[in-house]
C-alpha cells in the first residue's frame, strides 16, 4: 500500500483541477501531467498512474494525498471518472456508489428507473428504485392516467421522489 508521503515524493496534486503532475522520476516526464486513461467494462473512464511498478487510480491518490487515508469506496459526484478535483470526490459505500450510476444506455424511455410495458393487457410504465439488493416498484397504467404522457410524468415524479428518499445525496436521476 502506497503512502501519502510516497505519492508526494513524485507527484504534485492540484485539488482544484484534480490533475497530478510529475515532480520526480524520468527527466522527460517532469512537469507533465501524470496518468493514462483506463476504460472499464461498464463504459466508464478513469485515470491510472504508475508509481514504483504499481498502478493506482488517480481519484484514490487524490483522496490519499488530501485526507491521508484510503476508504474502501470513493464516488465521483458528477459521474465523470476523469474529474479528480477533491470537491468532486466523496467517501461512500458500495451501495452509495451504485446509487450514483448513470442511466443505462439501453433505456428506451429516457428516464432512469422507468420501463414501458406493452406486453400486458393494459400498457403501463413500471418505475423501479433499488436499495440494498431489493427493488421497490410501482406501475402506472396508461388508461388510469389518461395518456402516455401523464402516466410517464407521474412515474417520473414517483421514481425521483422515492430515489431521493432512499438514496439521499447519492440519488442520481439522469
Amino acid at each position: 500500500m502506497i503512502t501519502k508521503e510516497e505519492v508526494l515524493e513524485v507527484l504534485d496534486y492540484d485539488p482544484l483541477s484534480g490533475i497530478f503532475t510529475w515532480i520526480a522520476g524520468s527527466a522527460k516526464l517532469l512537469g507533465y501531467e501524470a496518468g493514462t486513461l483506463l476504460k472499464c467494462q461498464s463504459n466508464c473512464t478513469y485515470i491510472r498512474i504508475g508509481i514504483n511498478d504499481s498502478r493506482y487510480l488517480a481519484h484514490r491518490l487524490a483522496w490519499l494525498v488530501t485526507y491521508g487515508y484510503l476508504p474502501e469506496f470513493i464516488d465521483h459526484i458528477d459521474n465523470v471518472g476523469t474529474n479528480n478535483a477533491i470537491s468532486n470526490l466523496r467517501e461512500t459505500t458500495h451501495h452509495g456508489n451504485m446509487f450514483n450510476r448513470a442511466m443505462p444506455i439501453n433505456n428506451t424511455v429516457g428516464v432512469k428507473g422507468i420501463t414501458y410495458r406493452e406486453d400486458s393487457i393494459t400498457p403501463r410504465y413500471v418505475a423501479r428504485v433499488g436499495l440494498h439488493g431489493e427493488r421497490i416498484s410501482k406501475s402506472f397504467n396508461i388508461e388510469m392516467y389518461g395518456s402516455k404522457e401523464n402516466a410517464l410524468e407521474e412515474a417520473t415524479l414517483w421514481v425521483d421522489t422515492t430515489r431521493k428518499q432512499l438514496h439521499g445525496d447519492f440519488a442520481r436521476h439522469e
